[in-house]
């Protein structure tokens, strides 16, 4: 139209179509990906070209030649077309069967998910759940009184660690609540013993008042169940005031081998079935309290002879050992057994060889080591079965 009419309007018109033209070919080009429609492309843009120059050449191109040119990028354009509208067919029945899969397999695993909990929430309530409940009720009824209560450890892990260690704390109340019910009727046995002696004796002073002669011999049976009994409160006065924290001491500097001869002696005159000896002349001081010092050396003597065949000799001994005064008393009895000693200075305890033997509350040596403790000094205990029992204990100097 423009090379006929020469008009300036078919020329833009004709300038701004082949502009469109070869912007829609880049276009194209940058959205190519395989090797087909790069091959298209490739025709398509070369065919362009032509019409290009056909469209400038001078002479100009026939029309035929113009319309055939035209006609074959039309083409073109329609086979990149068709290949197109086939791949995006392709590509939208892919999509679907992608989504069909992405259902089924989401499907799947949320059946597995679901498996995977309710096997878990099963395996949590048989591992956990059901044994922490049992471990409940089983401290439920212990707390309730029931000592025989005891956790089934059904697994080796951290629960049944748990449970054991729970049938542990529970053996162990046990036995302390069983030593406690035999401490409580050996205490009513000792007090029981002198208050039916003393008691007897009252009333047979009552009865036989012109028996003067025997006055004197009663009255000091009667003091020395008296003094009996006073030993047996202040034991239990000083284990009561040790459990609480509150023990108080009357601290004061003393000789330990002055007071130790006074104590020696008098326990000899006192005692018929064991010879009580005494070992020391230096002078030890110590800073203590006196009264509680002198029970802690009356319960070791009380205890050496309990535990001693009769006539076998009591040593008490006084000496230095670095920056302690040591005050040890040792006896040629039975002796203690290994496992045994861990059991001597428990609250309650009577050590296994005495149970059925030796009367007594079994809180002296307790009382002994809380009040040495408290006297910032210790207890140290030697003995073998069969070779007697040395018990030293250590306060430091003055």
């Amino acid at each position: 139209m423009w090379r006929t009419t020469h008009d300036q309007v078919h020329l833009a018109q004709k300038d701004a179509e082949l502009q469109k033209t070869r912007d829609a070919l880049v276009k194209l080009d940058l959205s190519a990906t395989s090797p087909e429609e790069k091959l298209i492309l490739g025709k398509m843009k070369d065919t362009c070209q032509e019409l290009q120059v056909a469209a400038t050449a001078i002479p100009p191109s026939s029309i035929v030649s113009m319309k055939s040119l035209t006609k074959t990028i039309i083409d073109t354009a329609e086979q990149y077309h068709t290949r197109n509208e086939k791949q995006m067919e392709i590509t939208v029945r892919d999509m679907g069967t992608l989504n069909r899969v992405l259902d089924y397999g989401l499907l799947a695993i949320s059946v597995f998910v679901i498996s995977i909990v309710a096997l878990g929430s099963l395996a949590l309530l048989r591992r956990i759940i059901q044994p922490t409940i049992a471990l409940s009720q089983m401290a439920a009824r212990f707390g309730q009184g029931n000592f025989t209560a005891r956790a089934r450890v059904m697994r080796d892990d951290e629960l049944g660690n748990l449970c054991q260690t729970f049938n542990n704390m529970a053996d162990d109340i046990a036995l302390r609540e069983n030593e406690r019910h035999e401490f409580l009727a050996s205490v009513v046995h000792d007090i029981k013993t002198p208050l039916v002696f003393i008691g007897g004796a009252v009333r047979m002073l009552k009865n036989k008042q012109k028996d003067y002669e025997k006055l004197p011999l009663w009255m000091d049976r009667i003091i020395s169940q008296i003094n009996r009994l006073d030993a047996l409160t202040n034991d239990l006065i000083d284990t009561v005031q040790v459990q609480t924290g509150r023990l108080t001491l009357d601290m004061q500097e003393i000789d330990l081998t002055s007071l130790a001869r006074t104590i020696q002696a008098d326990q000899a005159e006192c005692l018929s079935s064991h010879p009580v000896c005494f070992e020391g002349d230096e002078e030890c001081r110590v800073l203590c309290d006196a009264r509680r010092l002198e029970r802690i050396a009356v319960n070791l003597i009380s205890n050496a002879v309990k535990y001693s065949p009769e006539q076998t000799t009591i040593l008490m001994k006084v000496y230095r050992h670095d920056s302690y005064g040591v005050l040890a008393v040792k006896d040629q009895g039975m002796g203690i057994a290994p496992e045994d000693l861990k059991l001597l200075f428990q609250p309650f305890g009577r050590l296994s060889r005495s149970k059925s033997g030796v009367k007594g509350t079994g809180l002296g040596l307790f009382t002994v080591k809380k009040i040495v403790e408290a006297h910032n000094g210790r207890v140290n205990v030697m003995s073998e079965p069969g070779a007697g029992t040395t018990i030293e204990i250590l306060f430091p100097l003055a």
